[in-house]
């Protein structure tokens, strides 16, 4: 059996802390200083022999319950004092102290093998200071400032700015928003040469009303933010400029296709500026065109030009004629009508693109006018001349050619339709149980609908002639124009019964023009063309079959 010696800590010190880290309160972005002694004591009745401490005490700092190390934000971290660079949150702070025994040579005895001895392990260790707590009074800054405004009178306008404290805390806000260097209150009252109404004055969002100016007005703005618990408070916004105008005619447009981004625009319909604006698929590209007034009530007159049908183009004689006769394309209606559209209502003019060629106006969901195609030319005659508003299309001529779309008195079309065989149905394209297509073969033309019914929307639950809120504008899958403008609407896209033209059954005879009845295409002689129509809200200057020999377009300007 071997013997092994062993050692004993007997007598080692005891570890305790003689200043603890105390509470600290900073402002965000300042630095911190924590201080914690610790010693290491014998207790007295161990013999001042064996009591000889030359061991050593190290010092472990703890951040949050984490253990820190010297970085770029923390130094001193095995040392007495920590040191917080910058600080942006409040934290728990506590040292920890541990002791590192030493050996040691007794008193008068030469130090040889088996003479040293060395201090035992302390018998508390390690062993933790009290908590200190850093608290963080935070800074409070304006993330997003105010914004220059132009606004005319007759209209609103919101300054809005977002303030917030570096530890996101969302209570204490205080905002004082002011013209010209003076505070403002809620009410209607005079600044400058015009007259507003002030709403959320001390909100972080104030609206004002421009009610009437003396001339153009120029006002400048800031708002004043504060709240108690930060240490900066308060804080002051940049000065922005407000420029108030006298009224104006502008349309805002929106040209919305198949993206959930649209064309914007504006136009100032003054004659002395702008002036009047025309709509072709040629200056205008998009299935939906959303025309606008943000400022005022408008006295609008609107030109309605339905596109002429195709002409006839094989099998001429040596004369360039055709043998049966004339085979021309029938031209497109015409109309002039004048409405008032009312400010941030939705007014939509489509079907200015080929395949419909006649254009349709919508106030929201309702088809307040149309205007007929004309008939494209047969082999054997002429195409008939497209309907204006509450006019009937014209019949085509020649052998077998088709009749004209009927005419449909004011507010009379009905909420199922036909669509017309010249349209060809896609993949997924829904036909509704009230709505009807002539079978393949079939050369009569359809029949449109009084309101836009839409896909979306009606999946949604929503009637046909249903207004939707004030809202952007949903393309027929749903998706959310994102840049469009948050105003009155009603259409609905993705259905509303446009293509309406019959289709020639055989390459001799040409096709019905579209409108709010299609014309019948031809067996060999011209189709019919499309009928016009409006919805009694409308009044109309003049309207007459024919008159237009180019693409479908639309033409408005102010009532003069």
């Amino acid at each position: 059996m071997f013997n092994k010696q062993t050692t004993l800590d007997l007598g080692g010190p005891k570890l305790g802390f003689t200043t603890d880290p105390q509470n600290l309160t900073v402002n965000t972005g300042t630095g911190a200083t924590f201080f914690a002694i610790g010693t290491a004591t014998f207790p007295a009745d161990i013999p001042a022999q064996f009591a000889t401490n030359t061991g050593i005490v190290t010092f472990r700092w703890y951040v949050d319950d984490a253990q820190v190390f010297d970085n770029s934000v923390f130094t001193g971290t095995g040392t007495t004092t920590l040191q917080i660079a910058s600080n942006t949150v409040g934290k728990t702070v506590f040292c920890e102290a541990d002791y590192i025994p030493s050996a040691y040579g007794l008193p008068g005895v030469a130090v040889t093998v088996g003479s040293a001895r060395s201090t035992g392990n302390a018998i508390n260790e390690p062993v933790r200071s009290a908590s200190a707590v850093l608290t963080v009074t935070p800074e409070l800054s304006i993330v997003t400032q105010p914004e220059d405004v132009i606004f005319a009178v007759g209209t609103a306008v919101t300054i809005g700015v977002n303030a917030a404290l570096s530890n996101n805390a969302t209570d204490g806000f205080g905002y004082q928003w002011s013209i010209n260097g003076n505070d403002l209150t809620d009410g209607t009252a005079d600044y400058g040469d015009a007259n507003l109404t002030v709403s959320g004055s001390t909100n972080n969002v104030v609206t004002l009303t421009a009610n009437s100016i003396e001339a153009t007005t120029f006002l400048t703005t800031k708002v004043v933010v504060s709240n108690p618990n930060a240490f900066n408070t308060p804080v002051t916004s940049n000065t922005k400029d407000i420029t108030v105008l006298p009224s104006r005619p502008i349309i805002k447009i929106e040209q919305i296709d198949n993206s959930s981004v649209a064309d914007l625009s504006q136009h100032n319909l003054d004659p002395n500026e702008d002036g009047e604006i025309t709509f072709t698929d040629a200056t205008h590209p998009y299935n939906q065109i959303c025309i606008y007034s943000p400022e005022q009530n408008l006295s609008l007159e609107v030109d309605l030009f339905g596109g002429s049908g195709l002409t006839f183009n094989e099998g001429t004689n040596e004369n360039g004629q055709f043998p049966g006769g004339d085979t021309s394309a029938g031209e497109g209606g015409y109309s002039k009508i004048q409405f008032t559209m009312d400010k941030n209502v939705e007014y939509i003019i489509t079907g200015l693109y080929d395949t419909v060629n006649a254009p349709f106006l919508y106030r929201k969901s309702n088809l307040i006018a149309c205007v007929g195609e004309g008939g494209d030319g047969g082999q054997l005659g002429e195409g008939g001349d497209g309907g204006g508003v509450n006019i009937r299309g014209e019949n085509g001529s020649g052998v077998d050619a088709g009749n004209g779309g009927n005419g449909i008195d004011p507010g009379n079309l009905t909420d199922s339709g036909i669509f017309g065989t010249q349209f060809e149905f896609g993949e997924g394209q829904p036909l509704y149980a009230e709505d009807s297509r002539y079978s393949e073969g079939d050369t009569r033309g359809g029949r449109s609908i009084k309101c836009s019914k839409g896909i979306y929307y009606r999946d949604e639950g929503f009637s046909s002639c249903q207004d939707v809120g004030t809202v952007k504008f949903r393309l027929s899958d749903g998706t959310e124009v994102t840049n469009t403008g948050e105003i009155e609407r009603g259409f609905k896209a993705g259905y509303n019964i446009m293509e309406t033209g019959g289709d020639k059954t055989t390459g001799d005879g040409g096709n019905g023009g579209n409108g709010a009845t299609g014309g019948n295409a031809g067996g060999s002689g011209g189709g019919g063309g499309g009928s016009g129509y409006h919805d009694g809200s409308v009044t109309v200057v003049s309207t007459q079959q024919g008159g237009s020999t180019d693409a479908a377009k639309v033409i408005v300007r102010l009532v003069t």
